[in-house]
């Protein structure tokens, strides 16, 4: 995570490749920590110009369904939004046709450390009136603890 130092808090694209890596990173440890090492090869990380609604293509350890990962990841000094994202309109639409197969990690950044905040099935959790969502090229999700489960980042230390 040193690498990170380097990135300027502004240059979101820097910020966005560092924790889709990350994630990367994260989904390949979780895995092969719930024994399927034989699966990682299927875990990738979606060129953007594919504009497919997701960053990450994963899977479900159990069940070897797909898992489409949305990484929202943010890199501050200090306390921020943590609880907000936006996604776009092309991200919304995944999230309604993918299901429960959708799911947003939210990523903060920090000199303190990582935090990792996954909320899965967005559209679902807004009909469960667990998110909020306000139409705005896309949707902006302000979202509770009970929404969704934080999780330490899995990385190579």
């Amino acid at each position: 995570l040193s690498a990170v130092a380097d990135i300027d808090d502004n240059d979101a694209a820097r910020i966005g490749d560092f924790g889709e890596n990350l994630i990367w990173q994260h989904e390949c440890i979780r895995v092969t920590n719930e024994g399927r090492k034989d699966l990682v090869h299927l875990i990738k990380r979606i060129p953007t110009h594919l504009a497919v609604g997701y960053d990450i293509k994963s899977i479900e350890a159990d069940t070897e369904f797909d898992r489409f990962i949305e990484v929202k990841s943010t890199k501050s000094r200090r306390p921020l939004m943590f609880k907000q994202i936006h996604l776009t309109p092309n991200e919304w639409r995944t999230a309604q046709s993918s299901g429960s197969r959708y799911c947003v990690y939210r990523l903060q950044i920090s000199d303190e450390g990582c935090r990792l905040f996954i909320l899965r099935d967005p559209v679902q959790k807004f009909r469960d009136q667990l998110i909020t969502i306000i139409p705005r090229d896309g949707m902006d999700i302000s979202f509770t603890d009970e929404a969704g489960e934080e999780v330490e980042l899995l990385c190579v230390r």
